[in-house]
């Protein structure tokens, strides 16, 4: 079967932790093993290409791990949905 790359891994980027369908508008949680939170608007987020090795939102140290990502929705958006 065909399948669709949605980011190319190695030991430069490691693994996907996840992955969300974002809007500009809204923002998004990184949660690291040693508790770090990191929030970040999605518009400040350079754009990347499909086949690419993605852009980094954190930096860890050595044994810190990314365990969860959120998305935040935009206020306009949430009020929409409901």
């Amino acid at each position: 079967g065909k399948g669709v790359i949605n980011i190319k891994t190695s030991d430069r980027n490691g693994c996907v932790v996840g992955i969300k369908g974002v809007i500009d508008e809204d923002e998004l949680m990184v949660i690291t093993t040693a508790g770090t939170v990191l929030r970040t608007r999605v518009k400040d987020i350079r754009a990347s290409g499909r086949s690419t090795q993605g852009v980094k939102i954190i930096r860890t140290d050595g044994k810190d791990k990314v365990t969860a990502i959120a998305k935040l929705v935009a206020k306009d958006e949430e009020e929409e949905s409901q």
